[in-house]
């Protein structure tokens, strides 16, 4: 029991044959994690062979742990800081033929002297400790929706259940329904594997 479908390896070779190499799951109360291993081979010689040139875990359901929120400490405190607007630069002026001249001065001496550029500065929020610098992040069974389609299998072999659902996601994608959580980059799309 495999699926076949072509998948270029990270090294450039053309990987054919996909099966399942093996699965794992814990509970820990309401927590469950669930994952299994794909193995690829080269071709069916590969594959009698057991030579796998390329492994993929796949993470149906995964639990994460809630992340704690981060106060800012009174170290970080800072007073909030109004927006400053930017100076445009000015070029000086000199004295020229028909300007009032004072005493000591010339046509051709500094007028009015150059201003230079000021960069405008943005608002700055002010903070105090204690303040939320990253909000609570959620915890739980990740994605709790797969379950039912994936782990209501009577048969006593998940196997042709999860090749169900591979084909039915981008599953190494790392933005996709059935990705590996951020693990892996390559986007494979198995809705045109075959079983074998």
């Amino acid at each position: 029991m495999a699926l076949q479908l072509q998948v270029t390896g990270d090294a450039g070779m053309d990987i054919t044959y996909w099966k399942i190499n093996m699965a794992s799951n814990s509970f820990d109360g309401p927590k469950i994690d669930f994952r299994f291993d794909m193995q690829g081979y080269k071709d069916a010689e590969w594959r009698a062979k057991g030579s796998a040139a390329k492994a993929l875990t796949f993470h149906v359901l995964e639990h994460r742990r809630a992340a704690a929120a981060v106060l800012y400490t009174e170290e970080d405190a800072r007073a909030a800081v109004a927006a400053v607007a930017a100076v445009d630069a000015v070029a000086e002026v000199l004295y020229v033929e028909g300007d009032t001249i004072p005493e000591g001065k010339a046509v051709g001496d500094v007028k009015t002297a150059a201003v230079a550029a000021v960069e405008g500065v943005s608002a700055v929020e002010g903070v105090s400790a204690g303040d939320v610098k990253t909000a609570a992040g959620p915890g739980g069974t990740f994605p709790a929706d797969r379950s039912a389609a994936i782990l209501n299998n009577t048969s006593g072999d998940l196997r042709p259940a999860l090749y169900a659902w591979l084909k039915t996601h981008d599953a190494t994608a790392t933005s996709g329904p059935a990705d590996e959580y951020g693990r892996s980059s390559q986007i494979v799309d198995w809705s045109s594997a075959v079983d074998v």
